[in-house]
């Protein structure tokens, strides 16, 4: 590492300790929001319960996939969470959780997995994902349509 006046730079990958937080951050941040509805769908789900087919089946639906979430909630409630978003919308919200799931599990680093199913193009096996902020506000959009689907379909709606 070699100390300038501002920042340390790392003399390796020349990147500065604050564009290494920033990055951080940021993947922080994708958690963050995949983490928030997975507890806002679970709870949810469980305060629903008696409305499913399956009420066991409602209180251990997971939204941290959201492709498994879509074939729980339409198997168990009968609603199909990607109705309210297009096609591309809903692909780059499955392809943020997956980079989540990436961070999470992985260290960020690519796998086949994530490739099958995101179909990612930029991605490569053995590297790290990149995400940026445009990556979770996009990722943050499809989630606030698809809380609000749900919560209309199984409640009647949300402040």
């Amino acid at each position: 590492m070699v100390r300038g006046p501002k920042s340390i730079v790392c003399v390796y990958c020349c990147r500065t300790q604050a564009e290494e937080l920033a990055e951080k951050l940021i993947e922080n941040a994708l958690e963050d929001c995949v983490s928030a509805f997975d507890g806002f769908g679970r709870e949810l789900c469980r305060v629903q319960a008696q409305k499913a087919a399956d009420p066991t089946k409602a209180e251990k639906v997971s939204f941290q996939n959201l492709d498994g979430a879509k074939a729980n909630i339409l198997s168990t409630f009968g609603i199909d969470l990607s109705a309210c978003v297009t096609s591309d919308e809903w692909a780059a919200a499955v392809r943020g959780f997956q980079k989540r799931h990436l961070f999470a599990h992985k260290m960020g680093v690519v796998d086949e997995e994530y490739l099958a199913k995101t179909g990612d193009p930029n991605a490569v096996v053995g590297r790290k994902i990149r995400v940026d902020d445009l990556d979770v506000r996009a990722v943050l959009q499809v989630i606030r349509k698809v809380a609000k689907h749900l919560s209309e379909n199984l409640v009647g709606g949300m402040a």
